[in-house]
């Protein structure tokens, strides 16, 4: 097939935006802009839905970093075990290609804080890293510390250094003294608000000297160990590499433990599943109401060169009749969609970066954390999906251009002629 002169796209730019102020004398500058209003209203469907993903995807990152802050990378759940087993299964993270990673052995219990304002339920968590030298007993070894959500002191009206009363009905029959050692905020209001971590050896050395029968049940020091893979790896992008490396530690472990055929292992995203489970099904509900748009928006701009066209379809019968073939018709309107599409989706991703910052700059970014989980509103331009709307905003617009082109090149241009002249 033949490639169009360029004699042929100078013409074709006057029919676009030129048009014929005679068709139109009331209001001729509305009919010679058409194209470029159509266009517009391509590019602020492709806007629209790039900073619906880029605030979706926001959403889905920023809470999968703190997850995977609070919670660890991945957590191996075993039964109560001693110091020295679970430092034999942590050495087969070692071995796995990722160097530094993060090691923490914790347990966790329901129990009862009461602090001065009265008292809450939470989710107790003794943890301790076995990097860490033992701290040296003393003979009346002083208060344990804790820490905990800066929400969760806020409803129990403590601060830093002040004492609080913890109750473990599984580990003590009374109450336990702690000391507040640091507030901490992960950036998501259901963990901070909920939020109490002891140290463990802290704990274990007050039970053996005030309660040593409590210390002596204990079945173990920990259940369970947490891995941190570090902040590379705490997107929805870096999934796959979480599961690479899972499964080379599950190969691993269970090559080393044939008794323990089935080891409980939980990535970040598995901890959390309901969360993010929600968050990927409005995700994809919003994609495709907004990708309707966009196909609307392409309709129109499909619309405006049908209008256009038939303004001009003795001419194309003309040069029909000169030569021009059907494939050459249908090669003319594809490129000029390919064209409308690329110059309405650029601009459309220009417009989702002016909306994106727009939107952090008025007061809706503030969000309430009770609701949202979150305090900011977050916002992430993944070039992935930033790619895929571009491109999906092209492919509409051309598809559609390809289809008007195959209608007119099916016109017998010989019976245009005939009423047209």
């Amino acid at each position: 097939m033949k490639i169009l002169p360029s004699q042929w796209w100078k013409l074709s730019f006057l029919w676009l935006f030129k048009g014929d102020s005679q068709k139109s004398k009331a209001n001729p500058q509305l009919f010679q802009n058409s194209v470029i209003w159509a266009a517009l209203g391509l590019a602020l469907g492709v806007g629209a839905l790039s900073v619906t993903l880029a605030i979706t995807s926001g959403f889905e990152n920023s809470l999968s970093r703190i997850v995977a802050r609070a919670q660890g990378d991945v957590v191996h759940y075993t039964k109560w075990a001693s110091v020295t087993e679970l430092n034999d299964t942590a050495e087969i993270s070692k071995e796995l290609g990722i160097p530094n990673v993060g090691v923490e052995y914790f347990w966790k219990s329901h129990g009862l804080v009461v602090g001065k304002q009265g008292g809450r339920g939470v989710l107790i968590e003794g943890k301790f890293n076995p990097r860490e030298r033992n701290a040296v007993t003393q003979d009346s070894p002083a208060i344990p510390e804790v820490s905990i959500g800066k929400p969760l002191a806020e409803y129990l009206g403590v601060v830093v250094g002040d004492q609080l009363k913890i109750l473990l009905p599984g580990l003590i029959k009374g109450a336990i003294p702690v000391r507040v050692a640091e507030l901490t905020s992960f950036g998501m209001y259901e963990i901070d608000s909920r939020y109490l971590s002891i140290d463990d050896r802290a704990l274990k050395q007050w039970l053996e000297f005030n309660d040593p029968k409590s210390y002596a049940a204990r079945p173990g020091d920990a259940f369970a160990i947490r891995y941190f893979l570090g902040e590379d790896y705490r997107s929805n992008d870096q999934r796959p590499a979480v599961e690479a490396w899972l499964n080379s530690y599950y190969a691993k472990f269970v090559a080393s433990h044939p008794n323990d055929p089935d080891p409980e292992l939980m990535p970040w995203w598995i901890q959390r599943k309901n969360l993010f489970g929600s968050i990927d099904l409005d995700k994809n509900l919003l994609t495709l109401v907004l990708s309707l748009l966009v196909l609307v928006s392409t309709l129109n701009v499909a619309a405006t060169l049908v209008v256009l066209f038939l303004e001009r379809e003795r001419d194309i019968a003309i040069v029909r009749a000169l030569g021009l073939t059907r494939g050459q018709l249908v090669q003319w309107t594809g490129l000029i969609g390919l064209l409308i599409g690329t110059v309405a989706s650029s601009l459309g991703l220009i417009f989702g970066r002016l909306m994106g910052w727009i939107l952090l700059k008025l007061p809706w970014a503030e969000l309430p954390a009770q609701v949202y989980r979150i305090s900011r509103l977050p916002l992430e331009f993944s070039f992935t999906e930033q790619s895929f709307v571009f491109l999906f905003g092209v492919a509409a617009s051309t598809t559609l251009a390809l289809a008007l082109g195959f209608v007119l090149a099916r016109k017998p241009f010989l019976e245009i002629l005939g009423y047209r002249l």
